[in-house]
């Protein structure tokens, strides 16, 4: 299921970039898939772990925009 991060202004488009890079940067090497969503409400989500996660996101906000999914590592 996803979790909630943090919730910041969807206005503040430096301050959504700066999430994604920050989520980017912590998670380039993990083993696995993971995804960090920001939603239009402010919302900052993360779920890891499995294929066909992002459906469940459409659920939780029917509109978002800023997405970040880093692929399984396949090192």
């Amino acid at each position: 299921m996803p979790k909630l991060i943090k919730i910041i202004d969807f206005n503040d488009k430096i301050a959504i970039m700066k999430e994604i890079e920050d989520f980017e940067k912590k998670t380039v090497e993990l083993p696995y898939e993971t995804n960090c969503t920001v939603t239009t409400d402010g919302k900052v989500w993360n779920i890891d772990g499995t294929d066909g996660f992002h459906e469940v996101l459409k659920i939780l906000s029917k509109k978002y925009n800023f997405k970040y999914k880093r692929e399984k590592n396949d090192k």
